[in-house]
Order: structure tokens, then C-alpha cells, then sequence
């Protein structure tokens, strides 16, 4: 038996994460699940009977996570990933842990001292025989074309956005980019491993703060998501980074407009199932930045 923790003070074990399953049908499709969550983040990625969870949006959007992600889940998760501590993407995990079992939870290694955190702390250890382990650089070989490449900021950041984990999915010639609510910081700190990505969820709901221009165009992607509720306080997404996205040529669409959004690949070619592309008029304008006290 494996002893499970989450922040919190006892055995961890940090990095070398690898999970390798052996599949055969090379022809399999890899399906990518933006998860409308309002204004949060969850992304779900299924292979076969591999399942990968990334944040699940805010508390009240758990079930909306369970409900949807339950027609995928072949007996268990096998990975889960809390990107960082805020709300808006690991509140919702609480219910998803209190639901399936979860082979792996993946952390930065930060605690953060709100009802949130020790209800996700609480729901984590919890779960039988899982390994929590703080995310180092990992790889993850989920077959012999299917990696989960996983980047830490080499520095950290005060700023609880800046150290979100990022992960990459490779399958075959297709890339995905899941960067949590990167910023500018965490962009500059890791811009020499990034490359040429097919697509881009938007770092932190489409922010004015993040994916400068130099980010976009380091990773050149054909399509962005933006995770986003619609009308949110934060005018996400910001106008100023939707400039930048079409100033590169991307197609951008959002959970705002179209709801759950589903990319599908077979490691040539991918199709994104959405309808309406944002244009700049989807962007807020206001300059005055908001403080929010959490209430979870």
C-alpha cells in the first residue's frame, strides 16, 4: 500500500511519474474534452480505457464534471492533475474524488489555507492505494505514441498562477498544450521547452497577462480554447489577448459560446467539434483588476 498525501506534511513522493499502458490499436483516437465549467478549468482526455482528469472547474461544477466525464471512465481514473490550488480549478475535484477511483493525483506541491484546499487534502486521502505524487518534469508514456509531457516552473512564483503545472499531449504529429493558469512569468521561466503545437487551451481563461506575444508565437498553434464563463468579472477573455491570437492567424473558440468543447485525433490529424470562432467584439476591455475573496 501506497501512503497518499496533498500538501500537507508527511511521505511524498516527488517526480519520475510513469504510467505505460500497452496498446495495440495504433489507430485509436485520442479525444480531448474542454469541459464547460463556467468561469474554471477542466480538460479530459481519453484513451481507450486511459483516463486523464486536469482541474474540474469550481465546487458547484463537480457534478457537472462528474456527469459528463462518467460515460468515459472505464472503472477508474488514472490520473488526476490539480494544476494549482485556486478554486476555479480544484474545487470541483472534490466531488470527482469522492466519486471514481483515482489511480495517481498529480500537484505542484502547494497548500493553501482555505476550506478548498483541505476539503480537495481531505478528499485526496481518501482515496485507497493512490500515489500523490508533486509534479518534476515528469513523462508520462501512456503508449509508444501517446505522451503526457509535464513542465514545473524552475522558479517560483509568488504569484500562485505562476506555478501551474503544464502539460502536453503528444500523440504521434498532433500536440496539445494545457498550460493551468500560466502567465507571463512561467511563460518567460519555461520558453525553451516549449515548441510547435497543433493546440492551445488559453493560459488562465484568456488573461491580458498571459500568452505574450513571444509565447505565440514560440508555439505557433493552429486553434485555441479558452476555458471561460460567459460575462465573468475578470473579462476573460481579455480583448488585448484575443488581438494577439489573431494576430498570429489561430481560430479561437470558447467554452463560453459553444459549451463542452471536443477535440479528436488519431495522431495525423485532429478535428475540433465547435461552431462559433470568437471574434475581437468576445474580448472585456476593462482595465481595473479585481480582487476576489474565496468563498469555497
Amino acid at each position: 500500500m501506497i501512503l497518499c498525501v496533498f500538501g500537507m506534511s508527511a511521505f511524498v513522493h516527488a517526480g519520475s511519474v510513469v504510467s505505460i499502458v500497452d496498446r495495440r490499436d495504433t489507430n485509436h483516437l485520442v479525444t480531448v474534452h474542454f469541459i464547460n465549467v463556467g468561469q474554471g478549468d477542466a480538460t479530459f482526455i481519453d484513451y481507450g480505457d486511459y483516463e486523464i482528469l486536469i482541474d474540474a472547474g469550481t465546487r458547484e461544477n463537480g457534478e457537472t464534471v462528474i456527469n459528463y466525464i462518467q460515460q468515459y471512465v472505464n472503472g477508474k481514473i488514472e490520473l488526476v492533475i490539480a494544476t494549482h490550488p485556486d478554486a476555479d480549478h480544484i474545487a470541483g475535484l472534490i466531488s470527482v474524488l469522492n466519486t471514481f477511483v483515482v489511480e495517481q493525483i498529480l500537484y505542484n506541491g502547494e497548500s493553501k489555507d482555505t476550506q478548498t484546499f483541505r476539503d480537495a487534502y481531505n478528499a485526496a486521502i481518501a482515496e485507497d492505494d493512490c500515489l500523490i505524487t508533486i509534479a518534476k518534469n515528469d513523462v508520462i508514456h501512456i503508449d509508444d505514441n501517446v505522451v503526457l509531457q509535464i513542465l514545473s516552473p524552475e522558479h517560483t512564483n509568488a504569484d500562485t498562477n505562476e506555478n501551474s503545472i503544464i502539460a502536453i499531449l503528444q500523440y504521434d504529429e498532433v500536440s496539445v498544450l494545457l498550460p493551468g493558469d500560466m502567465g507571463s512569468n512561467e511563460e518567460q521561466d519555461l520558453m525553451h521547452s516549449f515548441f510547435d503545437i497543433d493546440v492551445l487551451k488559453a493560459p488562465h481563461h484568456g488573461s491580458k497577462y498571459s500568452a505574450n506575444t513571444e509565447f505565440l508565437h514560440r508555439v505557433k498553434p493552429e486553434h485555441i480554447i479558452i476555458s471561460a464563463g460567459a460575462n465573468n468579472i475578470y473579462d476573460h477573455p481579455h480583448s488585448d489577448a484575443l488581438q494577439r491570437f489573431f494576430d498570429i492567424g489561430t481560430v479561437v473558440y470558447g467554452t463560453f459560446k459553444d459549451g463542452n468543447v471536443v477535440m479528436s485525433t488519431d495522431g495525423i490529424s485532429y478535428h475540433i467539434d465547435a461552431e462559433t470562432k470568437l471574434t475581437i467584439e468576445d474580448g472585456g476591455d476593462s482595465e481595473a483588476r479585481v480582487t476576489v475573496t474565496e468563498k469555497f
